[in-house]
């Protein structure tokens, strides 16, 4: 019996020597752009574009012409704002390592469709926070 006892004794010292691996699950809190789109219309003379988004898990919202914004929520620009290249929203949650980033490209779109509307033109892509030059690049986009 005292046998018994002591060779379980040595095999549960034997067995905390071993570290288990541990397994890293998918962040539920990773920020996420849900709908990114313009659309244009003309009022009093003048060509104008009205962008709207939608983001969720995200503490940190941008757009590349505007600055910092809501999570939800549109904005008006004018043509001169928008022709003056890709528009960019990058939204980061201070609890993740990823981010996620959209732009509307009105070259692509004029080159597919002729007049612009809707989000056509658009691409995406989801990756972690930039390191050093990356994070610089974005940085010169506000």
């Amino acid at each position: 019996m005292l046998i018994k006892i002591l060779s379980l004794f040595v095999l549960a010292l034997s067995l905390n020597a071993y570290e288990l691996p541990t397994l890293e699950l998918p962040k539920e809190n990773s920020p996420e752009i849900i709908s990114f789109t313009y659309e244009g219309f003309m009022e009093h003379e003048a060509q104008l574009y009205k962008i709207k988004w939608k983001t969720l898990n995200a503490t940190d919202v941008k757009i590349s012409i505007v600055g910092s914004v809501e999570s939800i929520g549109n904005v008006v620009i004018s043509e001169e704002e928008y022709n003056r290249g890709p528009i960019v929203l990058v939204a980061s949650n201070e609890n993740s390592t990823d981010i996620d980033k959209q732009t509307l490209n009105k070259i692509a779109q004029d080159k597919k469709d002729g007049p612009p509307g809707g989000q056509k033109g658009s691409s995406s892509s989801r990756q972690s926070k930039p390191q050093n030059d990356d994070e610089e690049e974005i940085q010169n986009m506000f």
